[in-house]
């Protein structure tokens, strides 16, 4: 069950970085950009579901949201 919860999460993470990076009217490519890496490299994050916690608090202000939004909200 544990391997569920942060699976949840992690996902809750990226649907949560998509929602904020389209209300934004950002592009991937913009965001990643914005953020510090490419946009290959984010794709590659999100594909394994692993974000760097060092990335958190870049994208937290890029959306102008605070990290407890991006990791606990469910945006849908």
């Amino acid at each position: 069950m544990k391997g569920r919860r942060n699976l949840s999460s992690k996902s809750n993470l990226f649907r949560n970085i998509d929602h904020k990076r389209r209300d934004k009217d950002m592009t991937l490519e913009e965001f990643s950009k914005a953020i510090g890496i490419d946009k290959k490299t984010f794709f590659n994050l999100e594909k394994k579901g692993d974000m760097p916690a060092t990335l958190l608090i870049p994208i937290s202000r890029v959306l102008d949201c605070s990290v407890d939004y991006l990791l606990w909200t469910d945006a849908d």
